[in-house]
């Protein structure tokens, strides 16, 4: 199999998700710290609602084809008994920069994963998805940092240091795999 700079730099995406399920600040991992900024709003129901509205959203690019997967699932009961679109509304009611942030760098890990476990199975994925995926990830997080963390009252644990690790290899990993073509024989 022939591993590139590439695939070795997903361990970089790995690192943030762990990083994100160890404590980051006060005791508290990123599923709890983005969760107490969106009024205690689990962060499953965080990440289901952005799922709903980025699906949502993809009948627009996609076509009328997804419209009946789309109204099938906005119908689903969600929780207190509320549909997709109750469940959306009630998310937008509590919308919270910092809490949406927290999910938006997580989920944008997950994809650097998936990309990586695709580009295993020979498919091509252009470099420019990998590095619009790892700039945003970066992105969401030094925001967060530079709104919440900045000030010498907020101490760091080693789940952010974990995730920072996490940023760098996957940068340079990227940044290797431009400049080098090289491939490694595993």
């Amino acid at each position: 199999m022939k591993l590139s700079f590439r695939h070795f730099g997903k361990i970089g995406f790995i690192l943030v998700i762990i990083g994100f399920l160890l404590p980051i600040s006060g005791n508290l991992n990123g599923f709890q710290l983005a969760s107490s900024m969106m009024n205690n709003i689990s962060f499953f129901e965080i990440m289901s609602c952005l799922l709903l509205i980025c699906f949502a959203t993809g009948i627009t690019f996609g076509g009328i084809g997804l419209l009946i997967p789309v109204a099938i699932l906005f119908s689903i009961p969600f929780q207190n008994n509320q549909n997709g679109f109750q469940f959306v509304l009630s998310f937008i009611n509590n919308l919270n920069l910092d809490g949406i942030l927290f999910c938006m760098f997580f989920l944008y890990a997950i994809v650097g994963i998936i990309f990586g476990v695709v580009m295993s199975f020979r498919k091509k994925i252009e470099p420019l998805a990998d590095w619009v995926i790892i700039v945003l990830c970066i992105g969401c997080g030094l925001t967060l940092y530079f709104r919440l963390f900045n000030d010498n009252a907020a101490v760091l644990q080693y789940g952010a240091f974990v995730i920072l690790g996490g940023w760098i290899i996957a940068l340079v990993f990227q940044i290797l795999s431009k400049m080098k073509k090289e491939v490694i024989e595993a």
